[in-house]
């Protein structure tokens, strides 16, 4: 089918059509151009401009698989709706982090809710992939976990650039007495670069799926989970899944963030620099999945 309206590019009357060709308006051919490539769909759950920031990908794969790369090109503006896939039997996201698939748990017929953070990309996979994937693997939605405030203590360690192996306690932190607050001392506002080293105690349950959300934290953290690794992130959302660590009784969280060194030493193009407090701000939140 053509979707030319008029021979824009010959002195013909407006009137006059090319052969076989139907008119439409422009706003009309548009909607009719999409329909027919049979391509995905993004509706916001509102409507305050933050879709303008989304942008996607998509990529034909081997074997008839598609590849889509949904990101949100706003560093502070949060992307929320739901995304309609044409024609799409089974679906899997990928966790660039961890280099793993997941089955989409949370799809509904054939759209899914997508959900970005500032910078945040998400991609999801289309086709048959159980031989990568068990079914049992399944992706957690945000809105299927429950969230509860982490409101216990904190203690705070810092190790000088110069010396990154050697931590000092700084302070303690009650977050049930600053209600979720997490601000550093004004001594480690400015001038301090370095590692800030944050531990807290965790209780267990021994049921079900464990995740973590550190809340806001600039620039990036990597999480320990009982002396084990249990990953980093470098952007939001910085939460964690840390099911596979995480014992019935009491757990011990240790997250550190590395400050950048322009906090201690500027040159001629740094001094004039805005720098904002570094380390992790919270809330701190404790996700389960049963």
């Amino acid at each position: 089918m053509k979707y030319l309206w008029r021979q824009f590019w010959q002195n013909t009357p407006e009137t006059e059509l090319l052969e076989d060709c139907i008119p439409y308006a422009l706003d009309e051919m548009i909607l009719v151009v999409k329909k027919e490539i049979n391509e995905v769909t993004f509706e916001p759950e509102t409507e305050d401009g933050t879709k303008e920031w989304l942008r996607y990908y998509h990529y034909e794969m081997e074997n008839g698989r598609h590849g889509y790369l949904f990101f949100n090109e706003s560093l502070t503006c949060k992307i929320k709706g739901s995304v309609h896939f044409p024609d799409v039997q089974k679906l899997y996201s990928y966790d660039a982090y961890e280099n793993k698939l997941y089955c989409a748990s949370h799809m509904q017929t054939d759209q899914i809710p997508l959900e970005l953070y500032g910078g945040e990309t998400k991609i999801y996979i289309t086709g048959d992939m159980e031989e990568m994937v068990g079914e049992q693997e399944l992706d957690a939605a945000e809105e299927q976990i429950q969230w509860s405030a982490f409101l216990g203590k904190v203690t705070i360690s810092t190790a000088d650039y110069r010396d990154m192996s050697s931590f000092r306690k700084i302070q303690e932190m009650d977050l049930g007495e600053t209600d979720g607050n997490m601000d550093l001392p004004k001594s480690l506002e400015n001038g301090f670069s370095g590692i800030l080293r944050y531990e807290l105690e965790l209780w267990g349950s021994g049921e079900g799926r464990c995740f973590l959300d550190l809340g806001q934290v600039r620039e990036a953290v990597q999480v320990w989970v009982n002396g084990e690794e249990a990953g980093t992130r470098i952007g939001d959302p910085f939460q964690f899944e840390i099911t596979p660590w995480i014992k019935k009784g009491k757990n011990k969280i240790r997250m550190e963030v590395a400050t950048r060194l322009v906090y201690a030493l500027r040159d001629s193009a740094s001094k004039y620099m805005v720098l904002l407090p570094e380390g992790i701000h919270g809330p701190i939140r404790i996700g389960s999945l049963l």
